[in-house]
């Protein structure tokens, strides 16, 4: 397991307060692959973080979050995405 994984999943572990757990799910979401109207998702490989983010942006907005698990191309990134128009309107205005 490479360092940054390690640190991912150390990372993950940690209890969050309450108050923060906002914090926490707009952050992801701005850091992601994207973050507007039209698309919404984030990609990692670390597969504590997809459940991290995915759970956190499910309690924190009450929107269906999609996970998707690797393919079978090689490549071992989870996808977190909000397939619906109207929940990824939800979650800009849960956000401001």
């Amino acid at each position: 397991m490479s360092f940054s994984n390690q640190v991912k999943k150390e990372l993950c572990a940690l209890q969050q307060k309450e108050c923060c757990r906002k914090a926490q799910a707009y952050g992801m979401l701005l850091f992601g692959k994207s973050f507007s109207l039209l698309a919404m998702g984030i990609q990692t490989e670390n597969y504590a973080a997809a459940k991290l983010i995915s759970e956190c942006l499910a309690e924190e907005t009450g929107c269906m979050i999609q996970v998707s698990h690797p393919s079978g191309d090689g490549r071992k990134f989870y996808t977190i995405s909000v397939d619906s128009r109207e929940e990824r309107e939800r979650i800009l205005e849960h956000f401001g």
